[in-house]
């Protein structure tokens, strides 16, 4: 495993254990649900979390700094 896959976009299985404090889908995806983290399952049911949600949660990033991202402003279409 490469520092690269370590610091991902997601948590990798072993932070998201470290997180719950359980090594059962069912279990994290319970401890999850009772904290207020926001979460996706993949296809083999498992729980995605967001890194920066995380650090959010943890107070390391503000929610301020997520909020203020900006959307890109693509031009309208040209009517005519």
């Amino acid at each position: 495993m490469t520092m690269e896959n370590d610091m991902g976009i997601y948590l990798n299985p072993n932070e998201l254990c470290q997180l719950t404090g359980a090594k059962l889908k069912r279990l994290q995806i319970e401890w999850l649900n009772k904290n207020g983290y926001v979460y996706i399952q993949n296809r083999a049911g498992e729980p995605v979390v967001a890194r920066e949600h995380v650090l959010a949660k943890l107070g390391v990033v503000s929610q301020n700094r997520l909020s203020r991202r900006t959307e890109p402003n693509f031009p309208s279409p040209m009517k005519g």
